[in-house]
Formats: C-alpha cells, sequence, structure tokens
C-alpha cells in the first residue's frame, strides 16, 4: 500500500509540469506590444532621415547634445554589434563610429532640437520600426533605459519575423 502512494506521488510530480507545460503551450498566446510614441519632432526627423538607405528593419536615431559621452558609445557600439539594427546619430559634430553619422542642422545655436518645446539636455535614442513609426525615446544615461530599449528591439523583430 505505501510503494502504491509513493508511485502516485512520484507519477503525480512528474506529470502535472508536463501538464502544465502542453497546457501553456497549446492555449497561452503571450502578445508583446511597443506601442507608438507621440514625438514632436516627427517633420524634422524624417526629412533629415529620408534620404539614408535603410538596410534593416529597425533603426536607432543617436541625438548628442554632449560632444562626448563615452557610455552612450559603448552602449550603442554593443547594440550595433549583437542586433540587426541600422543606427544613426545627429551631431553637429562628425564622430568616428561605426555607423551612419549625419552632421544636421537639427540643433539651434542653443543646442536645443528645433522643434521642441521642452528642455532636454541629455543625450537619448529613439526606437522606430520599419515603417519610420517611434516606437520609444530612451535616456541611455540610464541602464535601465538600456535594458528597455534592448528588450524592445527584440520584440519589434519578433514582430517582423511573423
Amino acid at each position: 500500500m505505501i510503494n502504491l502512494k509513493k508511485a502516485f506521488i512520484l507519477s503525480f510530480s512528474i506529470l502535472l509540469p508536463i501538464i502544465l507545460y502542453f497546457f501553456l503551450r497549446f492555449f497561452g498566446d503571450n502578445k508583446y506590444v511597443v506601442s507608438e510614441v507621440n514625438y514632436e519632432c516627427d517633420e524634422v526627423l524624417l526629412s533629415a532621415l529620408y534620404e539614408q538607405d535603410k538596410e534593416s528593419e529597425i533603426i536607432l536615431v543617436d541625438i548628442r547634445f554632449n560632444l562626448k559621452n563615452s557610455l552612450v558609445d559603448n552602449l550603442l557600439t554593443k547594440l550595433y554589434s549583437n542586433k540587426k539594427i541600422d543606427i544613426i546619430t545627429l551631431s553637429e559634430i562628425d564622430r568616428n563610429l561605426n555607423w551612419t553619422v549625419l552632421k544636421t542642422d537639427f540643433f539651434n545655436e542653443t543646442n536645443d532640437i528645433i522643434c521642441f518645446k521642452s528642455d532636454i539636455k541629455s543625450d537619448y535614442v529613439l526606437l522606430l520600426d520599419n515603417e519610420n513609426k517611434v516606437r520609444g525615446i530612451y535616456d541611455l544615461n540610464e541602464l535601465d533605459e538600456y535594458d528597455r530599449l534592448n528588450v524592445e528591439i527584440d520584440i519589434i523583430n519578433l514582430k517582423n519575423e511573423k
């Protein structure tokens, strides 16, 4: 009788995770969506990017206020080498980076973005999908934002593969 109890408990403990796995596999449906962000500079940004050749489905637009920011450079280099993305840096100066750098008049004399009404003074990155819609704005001086960007690139890539 005791051996029968042990056999029942053992078989139940082995079969329960298998049953749960197959239940979630067939009936569970995870849908992740990276929503579109309302960005005030759409027209100005798209006119600057219009002439660029697109090699991948995802574009990161790196907008720089600080002339030297090695943290942002290193994080973007890591993304560029590990993901299938294009990176375009908008800057007042030409930089020695592995990706496209556009020397642009996107900034005015006080180093503000021309079309922005708010007072943003840090470097940030825009995530654009294959339809050139802004999917996120990230301040890469914070590592949590880098992690969020990395995950959202993967979500958009999964959506594009289907």
